[in-house]
């Protein structure tokens, strides 16, 4: 009986062996062959991403989405010049924009893709602006506001170098004020939506295909 036995499992472990490597084989030569989801390198990140017409589509259903991997497409309108690490991306509608950052194996993105219809695959990530956020940024407007009326006030007591000294103050000043404008542009998004927050999404890109 144990002679029989024997035989019988190395036979049922060679098969189980076979199927594997085959199935390996198969999803290999599948993702090569498809030049549009080039998944061998990032099957976790791509493999079940929720498809969208546009960006637009995709951020309507945004909230039910983070932290999942999603595929849309846009126009890209900006790419960072200095890492080439993120670029920003238009909707159907120019005010809708996302940032997508460059976390797949391409490193960064090309600048090509300026001024192109892009389809990207990623997950979606969110940033939550809320009141705490934003008086924390009020509180460092108001010390850099101090700062400034201090050397404004130790410049009145020394002599030359006005016009330098006050072109400084003046981009300070308004520095500070469109930051002011911008709080209280984001106070007033945190009420409209109703959820005691803001939410700022973004796309860690794992791929992109530029659509000719």
């Amino acid at each position: 009986m144990k002679k029989l036995l024997l035989p019988l499992l190395l036979a049922i472990a060679t098969i189980a062996v076979s199927c594997t490597n085959n199935a390996e084989k198969k999803e290999d030569k599948n993702c090569s062959e498809n030049k549009k989801s080039e998944c061998c390198d990032s099957k976790k990140e791509c493999k079940d991403a929720k498809t969208y017409a546009n960006l637009d589509e995709m951020l309507k259903d945004a909230d039910n989405m983070v932290g999942k991997p999603v595929t849309f497409t846009g126009r890209v309108n900006h790419v960072c010049s200095h890492s080439g690490r993120r670029c920003f991306v238009m909707g159907e509608d120019p005010k809708t924009k996302i940032r997508v950052e460059a976390k797949g194996e391409f490193g960064k993105f090309d600048k090509s893709v300026v001024n192109q219809n892009v389809t990207f695959t990623g997950v979606l990530q969110e940033n939550r602006i809320d009141e705490e956020y934003l008086a924390k940024w009020e509180d460092g407007l108001k010390k850099r506001e101090a700062e400034n009326a201090k050397k404004e006030e130790e410049h009145d007591h020394a002599e030359g170098e006005a016009h330098e000294h006050e072109h400084d103050h003046g981009s300070e000043d308004r520095a500070c004020r469109a930051g002011y404008a911008k709080i209280e542009t984001l106070r007033n998004k945190i009420k409209e939506s109703g959820k005691g927050y803001y939410s700022v999404y973004f796309v860690d890109g794992m791929k992109y295909v530029i659509n000719k």
